[in-house]
């Protein structure tokens, strides 16, 4: 559990920078090319349901 405990703070602060930084990509590419934009928008997706995973899993394993 000690491992989770200091592991899953530090993924999620990564995670969630990786998220700000790909939307802000995201946004910045819609007025040259929206086909490379949206595909970003897709990797801010993916990348949200892997940070709710995350942190369910974290929670997971501290409550067992």
């Amino acid at each position: 559990k000690a491992c989770v405990a200091i592991a899953a703070p530090l993924l999620v602060i990564t995670t969630a920078d990786a998220v700000v930084r790909i939307w802000r990509s995201a946004w910045a590419w819609m007025p040259v090319d929206r086909t490379r934009g949206w595909f970003r928008i897709a990797w801010v997706a993916v990348s949200v349901i892997g940070l709710v995973a995350l942190v369910g899993a974290a929670f997971a394993a501290l409550a067992a």
